[in-house]
């Protein structure tokens, strides 16, 4: 999952827990067990070529299949 979130609108920590949220649903909704879903991957890059403060967050969590 990846994402571009505005930090004017939200906090940094708002922003990873959203992310992580969306890709943890995903994992969920392509067949995972929800008990046993967990991120295994975070990036976290900051846009500096826009004129407000913006991250690009990229997650991937995995679990087993039902």
């Amino acid at each position: 999952m990846e994402k571009v979130y505005d930090l004017g609108r939200m906090t940094r920590q708002e922003a990873l827990a959203d992310a992580q949220g969306e890709a943890e649903q995903k994992a969920i909704s392509a067949g995972a067990l929800p008990s046993t879903v967990e991120v295994v991957e975070l990036e976290e890059i900051p846009l500096t070529y826009l004129p407000s403060s913006a991250i690009r967050v990229r997650v991937k969590a995995v679990g087993d299949l039902v």
